[in-house]
C-alpha cells in the first residue's frame, strides 16, 4: 500500500485561479495531480521555482531508474484554510504517494534518495509553508 503524508500548508495560493487561498489550495492540488508543472509555476512565487525538480522531471527519472514505477506519482488534496489575514493563511493539503508497490530495490533506492518535486518540496518539515498574497494573487512561497 502507498504511504500517505498529511501536509499543513499555510496558504497564499496564486494565477488566475487564486483569488482566495482556498482556490488557490485547489488550483495547486489540481495542478499537481495533472503534472501540469506550469500551471504549478504560476500558482507559487518566483523564487520558489529554482531549484526542485518540477513533477514531470520526477516521474520520468524514477520511470528510468525502475520501469515499474511507470504509475509513480503524487495525489494531492486540498484541505481546509485556516489563519487567514489580508496578506496569509493556512491551508492543509493531503499528499499520497501513488505506484510505488511493484519498485524494485533500484527503484526503491531512487525513492528513498530523490528530492520531493515542486509544489511538494515547498511543504516543511512541520508541514508549514510561508505564503503571500502579490498582486491580488494568493501564492505558495517558501
Amino acid at each position: 500500500m502507498a504511504p500517505t503524508l498529511a501536509l499543513m500548508l499555510t496558504g497564499c495560493g496564486g494565477s488566475g485561479d487564486g483569488a482566495t487561498p482556498e482556490d488557490a489550495l485547489q488550483a495547486l492540488a489540481a495542478a499537481a495531480n495533472d503534472s501540469d508543472d506550469d500551471a504549478v509555476a504560476a500558482l507559487i512565487c518566483p523564487e520558489a521555482r529554482a531549484g526542485d525538480k518540477t513533477i514531470a522531471e520526477t516521474k520520468a527519472l524514477a520511470n528510468e531508474a525502475d520501469p515499474a514505477l511507470d504509475d509513480f506519482g503524487y495525489d494531492l488534496t486540498a484541505g481546509s484554510v485556516t489563519d487567514q489575514t489580508d496578506t496569509t493563511a493556512v491551508g492543509t493539503i493531503t499528499v499520497d504517494v501513488k505506484g510505488t508497490d511493484d519498485a524494485s530495490p533500484a527503484g526503491r533506492q531512487f525513492l528513498d534518495s530523490a528530492g520531493a518535486p515542486r509544489p511538494i518540496s515547498l511543504l516543511r518539515e512541520n508541514g508549514r509553508i510561508n505564503l503571500v498574497k502579490r498582486d491580488g494573487e494568493w501564492l505558495a512561497c517558501e
